[in-house]
Formats: structure tokens, C-alpha cells, sequence
């Protein structure tokens, strides 16, 4: 059974989808106007600048910004790799040589199933994320790769960080000019531990490797669609 969602959170959503439709039947249809460059945002604005990108056309159920001013929510749906979830929040590069940062609150996702997860991705025909995921222990800093996952490949653990006392971290990932990814993370949001090898950004159906976040619960056929997961910020250096 899908969550209910109040009406200033649907209301926050429409805004988010802009003029698009919902186009329940079809969710992977990519959105036809192009994306600006990547650039950093505050989720402080009342919908999401032109540099976003659905995976898929938008939906209400995907997105708050009016649930908690000044950060973004995500809520959680269940999927088995990324490759097969239209709600995926993507920027496409602009050219190589720079570093993304952001600031995940999993909490919400206590009401979600053992396996959910959310983090930031790097996404094209393969894909790699770093993120919490919710364990028995609790919730655990993963880096993950899926290599092929345009033809149908699955995730692997890269590697594992500490399961951390809170659910809340700092995320980064920092792309070369030659396209690798490095991933790192930040407990206290000031020293970050690099996690895994890199990582070569590879060119996805849209034409380019984009970079971006994700929520979704547990990847279980069946499994419901609920929690939530807060990105406080998301901000580009170079």
C-alpha cells in the first residue's frame, strides 16, 4: 500500500514536476527539454531549477520541497538496481574536473525495510553510488557498483564503511578529467575517508554521465513503497 502524502506535500510536488505530465504509463520516458549545466542547490527555491532531471517523467509521489523547508525529500521506492527506477534526481556533466558534495539525513527510512538505501550516484550505461543503507546493526556507509547495468547487470558491494551512530552523513564524489570517480564520506562533515576505487563515468542512454540522488526501499518484488530520505544541500566545486 502506497503512503499517504499530505496535500502541501503534493502541492510542493506538482511544483517540482513543472508543466510536465505524470505519465503513470510510461514512467521511463525521458523529459524532452534539455538540462542546464550542473550546478549547486540549496533546496531553499519553491521547485527545482532546470539543471534536474528526471530519470523518468515526474511524479507526485517522488519529492518534497515543502516537507522540510530548505531541504529536499525524497521518498523511497522499491527497485532492484537504479537502472530500473525512473525516480532517480540527475544532472548531467558538464565537462569533467569537479567535485559534488551533499548532505544525507536517512532517519526517515527507519520506516522502511532491512536493504533500503539512498545516496549519490554516478549514473550512465554502468553506474556507482555512495550512500547509507539500512542494516540490522543499523545503517552502514556502502559503495556500490553495478557494471553493465544498461544490459541488465547487478549491483556489487565495492566496499564498506562503519555502520554510523546516527543516520546522518556527508557525501562526496570527486571526477577527474579523465572521467574517474572517487567516492568519500564525512561522519562529522569535515573529514572525509575515501571509499572504494575509482570509478570511470561512463555515457548513458540520454548521451552523457550524470550524477545525482536516489532513495528506495528494500529491493524485494512486492515490496511497499515508503520512507523517506532528506538531501540538506547538493553543491558542485571545481
Amino acid at each position: 500500500m502506497k503512503p499517504a502524502f499530505p496535500t502541501v506535500v503534493l502541492a510542493s510536488v506538482l511544483a517540482l514536476a513543472g508543466s510536465a505530465t505524470r505519465a503513470a504509463d510510461n514512467p521511463r520516458e525521458k523529459n524532452p527539454s534539455p538540462p542546464a549545466s550542473l550546478a549547486s542547490d540549496e533546496f531553499d527555491a519553491p521547485q527545482l531549477g532546470a539543471h534536474w532531471q528526471w530519470q523518468g517523467s515526474p511524479r507526485v509521489e517522488w519529492a518534497s520541497l515543502a516537507a522540510k523547508p530548505g531541504s529536499l525529500r525524497l521518498f523511497a521506492w522499491s527497485s532492484a538496481t537504479l537502472d530500473d527506477a525512473p525516480n532517480l534526481l540527475l544532472q548531467k556533466f558538464a565537462t569533467p574536473g569537479f567535485t559534488v558534495t551533499t548532505q544525507l539525513d536517512a532517519r526517515g527510512l527507519d520506516q522502511s525495510s532491512v536493504g533500503a538505501n539512498a545516496g549519490l550516484v554516478i549514473f550512465g550505461a554502468d553506474y556507482a553510488w555512495i550512500g547509507l543503507t539500512r542494516t540490522a546493526e543499523g545503517f552502514r556507509v556502502e559503495q556500490i557498483v553495478n557494471v553493465h547495468a544498461a544490459k541488465d547487470g547487478a549491483e556489487s558491494v565495492a566496499a564498506t564503511g562503519p555502520v554510523l551512530p546516527r543516520a546522518i552523513v556527508t557525501l562526496r564524489v570527486t571526477v577527474d578529467a579523465a572521467g574517474q570517480c572517487q567516492f568519500a564520506f564525512s561522519a562529522e562533515g569535515e573529514t572525509f575517508t575515501a571509499l572504494g576505487g575509482k570509478f570511470p563515468a561512463a555515457i548513458g542512454r540520454g548521451g552523457g554521465a550524470k550524477v545525482g540522488l536516489f532513495a528506495r526501499s528494500a529491493p524485494i518484488l512486492g515490496a511497499p513503497e515508503f520512507g523517506h530520505v532528506e538531501f540538506d544541500w547538493f553543491r558542485v566545486t571545481r
